[in-house]
């Protein structure tokens, strides 16, 4: 049986996928048994792009078409990629901001360990209180890199993804709330793809 999208309405927000019906592969198709680069293992079905008329008339060599995963298969792929992407990110402004606010170039970190800047210019307990408090969330925010980065060279999704839910899960929620809002450049989101099934 291979499903067709379809729209309910101009107004509906999201697409909404018909019943499936069989019949010929057409545009806008939906099958299972496809293949996604980086999804080994996860159920992957494809949405035809492949022109309509071209279809119809068996004029194509290839079957052009967009992957379409599970939520959960996404998240563990795709999703943890942008949301590595999106930490680094941070953790690179906020050490900078920090570096800045202490007077210190950032251009430091390229020549010297973090460690030792946090060392030199971010001592424990000297000074007057407000040079303590910026020392101990600079060798916080060192510490908390710090294991970022043992856990990103381990290269296990599964962990990545569980440090993500422990220490960053409010951006994990972010995510998924823009991806259903159609929110990330290139994915988009499927309520389901038949009645009973989530994806």
């Amino acid at each position: 049986m291979v499903p067709r999208l379809g729209v309910r309405s101009l107004k509906q927000e999201r697409p909404h996928l018909v019943q499936p019906k069989l019949g010929k592969l057409t545009q806008g198709s939906i099958f299972c048994c496809a293949v996604a680069s980086g999804y080994p293992g996860s159920r992957v079905y494809g949405l035809t792009i492949t022109a309509r008329c071209d279809v119809a008339q068996d004029k194509y060599p290839v079957l052009n078409y967009l992957p379409v995963v599970e939520l959960k298969d996404w998240l563990r792929v795709d999703g943890l990629e942008i949301l590595k992407e999106t930490e680094t990110r941070e953790q690179n402004g906020r050490l900078t901001g920090a570096l800045k606010q202490a007077n210190v170039s950032p251009s430091i970190r390229t020549s010297i360990s973090l460690e030792e800047i946090a060392r030199v210019h971010f001592p424990q307990d000297v000074g007057p209180k407000v040079k303590r408090r910026s020392s101990k969330i600079f060798t916080e925010l060192v510490a908390e890199v710090n294991e970022f980065n043992r856990i990103l060279v381990e290269e296990n999704g599964e962990l990545q993804m569980k440090w993500f839910l422990n220490h960053r899960s409010s951006s994990v929620s972010d995510l998924i709330r823009r991806l259903v809002k159609h929110d990330i450049l290139g994915f988009y989101f499927f309520e389901n793809i038949f009645e009973d099934e989530k994806l």
